[in-house]
């Protein structure tokens, strides 16, 4: 069975312009709310800078007609606080008394509004002295070479040394900088590239000179080669004879395929020291070498001691 709809539209009218009456009449009224301003610091000295974020709302009691308040909500609510003039707490910190600039907060609310109250009374300011530091920028590599190739000399960047502004505090623990992690494969030629600079999220209000450097790795092809190289002894006592075992080692190393012919058995000294064994009451002697050549790249002795046997 269908229901009629019998409200009569005269009352409907009625109801609604009641409705809308009371609420101009309540909107007319005034009262008092708290309202949330977004803070804006000016007039910070430049030899300055905020070692810490400090808050960046304040709460003020404001008093207007409901349509003002309500009118207030739809505009961006933002208060400039100055900071040319702060008081001193300690080294480092300082504080604005926020009272001291009502005048200045009321000309800022918005039109009708009347403050009477602002929630915090005293904001605290961590501060620092702005200063520079040069650190070295260092790569960050994860390089896989071709078989038989390998870098020749350690990294070239440029500029191998950067310099960051901040507090204090902000650059006391930093000592070196890194690059954008570098991943490459089966490398076989040379690499020139420019990469950035990473610095770390706790560190995005230091400033720094270069947002970014160029590096380049030398890589060549390699070949390892080997001699046999007789052993010298050092310190021997006078009026004593030592032998050793074995009396020959072999020297494993590394160079660059075109200079394989560059490269003798002259060009190496394996030689040990008796007094250390002495000195360290070692049943053997512990083997040193000495390249001779900037050719030579790495280089390993095998065996890296000998045995010995001494006659007085």
């Amino acid at each position: 069975m269908k229901i009629k709809n019998n409200i009569p539209k005269a009352f409907l009218v009625f109801l609604l312009t009641s409705f809308s009456i009371w609420i101009l009449i309540n909107l007319s009224k005034k009262s008092t709310v708290f309202l949330s301003y977004d803070i804006n610091y000016k007039g910070l000295a430049q030899n300055k800078i905020l070692q810490e974020e400090p808050i960046d709302e304040i709460d003020i009691l404001v008093e207007g007609t409901g349509f003002k308040l309500f009118l207030a909500n739809f505009f961006s609510k933002e208060i400039e606080l100055s900071v040319e003039k702060l008081n001193k707490k300690s080294t480092n910190n300082y504080y604005i008394l926020v009272n001291n600039q009502i005048r200045n907060i009321q000309k800022q609310i918005k039109s009708g509004l009347l403050l009477k109250e602002i929630k915090q009374d005293t904001i605290y300011l961590k501060l620092g002295s702005l200063q520079t530091k040069k650190i070295p920028v260092l790569p960050n590599l994860e390089i896989e070479y071709k078989s038989g190739y390998d870098i020749v000399e350690k990294p070239l960047i440029k500029p191998d040394s950067v310099t960051i502004s901040g507090t204090e505090l902000q650059l006391k623990n930093i000592n070196s900088i890194r690059l954008e992690r570098l991943v490459l494969q089966d490398v076989s030629n040379d690499i020139n590239k420019k990469l950035p600079i990473v610095l770390p999220e706790k560190l995005n209000k230091v400033k720094i000179c270069h947002s970014s450097v160029e590096i380049s790795i030398k890589v060549n092809k390699f070949t390892e080669k080997e001699f046999e190289i007789p052993v010298h002894v050092k310190n021997i006592p006078k009026g004593s004879k030592l032998n050793i075992f074995p009396k020959k080692v072999k020297v494993f190393f590394k160079l660059q395929l075109e200079d394989f012919d560059k490269i003798t058995k002259d060009s190496f000294e394996v030689y040990c020291d008796f007094n250390e064994a002495v000195k360290n009451k070692h049943p053997y002697l512990i083997l040193k070498l000495k390249s001779k050549s900037d050719y030579i790249l790495t280089s390993r002795i095998v065996p890296n001691k000998v045995d010995f046997l001494i006659h007085k």
